[in-house]
């Protein structure tokens, strides 16, 4: 009973901090920025009035999608694939006090601003303006008009066109974590997990303990499941974030 008590108070707050959230921006121009209180973390966090930041946000912080470690983990080091604006970033650094986390976001302007909301942690998080890819190779960065912030995917380069990127496979950004064991690695990559998944998993996947990844179409569900066979894998509070334990 107290645990439902709690669980309903939680909620209680989480909507009444969305209302006041969605208020405040409404009175703003879009891209002005505005500061929104990151429940559980004694944060506030900048976003962009009019874009897709609000719903990450949102989702991270209201919502709970990432609320799925049980008592007792205490992921050391982790390392955050399409990392947007920070949010994420934020919330597992302020979970896990003794963790450092390696952020990876390829869009320019996301990653101004996630260096911004990051700035508390200092040297607790490494950002780099990158993607990661089954390989290394010239990647464009593609942004479709009607996909919001939220939503810029990547591609490989056509023979002659110049790379907005390069391209890191996996063991690139496990060497860049600065250890030989990743203990949770967040994926959310638009789309990118079919292309991740599908090409020497062999050689990196086995040094990570606990994935969450979102998936974003069948082929990259597909491409997920047949690389984590033999690890326990859940789903979140939503159908398309899934966990996978080693």
């Amino acid at each position: 009973m107290t645990r439902l008590i709690s669980r309903a108070l939680r909620f209680a707050r989480r909507r009444l901090a969305s209302r006041a959230i969605d208020r405040n921006e409404a009175r703003l121009s879009r891209g002005e920025l505005y500061r929104m209180p990151a429940s559980g973390t004694g944060l506030t966090l900048w976003g962009r009035a009019g874009s897709t930041d609000r719903l990450v946000f949102g989702e991270i912080f209201l919502s709970g999608v990432y609320d799925v470690f049980h008592s007792g983990e205490s992921p050391r080091n982790i390392v955050d694939l399409g990392a947007n604006v920070g949010y994420s970033v934020a919330y597992f650094l302020s979970r896990f006090p003794e963790a450092r986390v390696l952020a990876v976001e390829p869009d320019a302007t996301n990653v101004a601003l996630a260096r911004r909301n990051l700035a508390p942690f200092g040297d607790r998080v490494t950002l780099i303006e990158g993607a990661a890819w089954s390989h290394r190779t010239g990647l464009r960065v593609v942004r479709e008009p009607d996909a919001g912030e939220w939503g810029i995917t990547m591609r490989e380069c056509q023979k002659g066109e110049a790379a907005d990127l390069v391209g890191m496979d996996m063991t690139d950004v496990i060497a860049r974590a600065g250890d030989t064991e990743i203990d949770l690695l967040k994926i959310d990559i638009e789309g990118g997990e079919r292309v991740l998944f599908v090409a020497n998993t062999a050689q990196w996947l086995s040094r990570v303990r606990t994935l969450i990844v979102e998936l974003h179409d069948t082929a990259g569900r597909e491409a997920f499941e047949a690389a984590t066979r033999g690890m326990t894998v859940s789903k979140t509070n939503r159908d398309d974030v899934m966990v996978a334990r080693r």
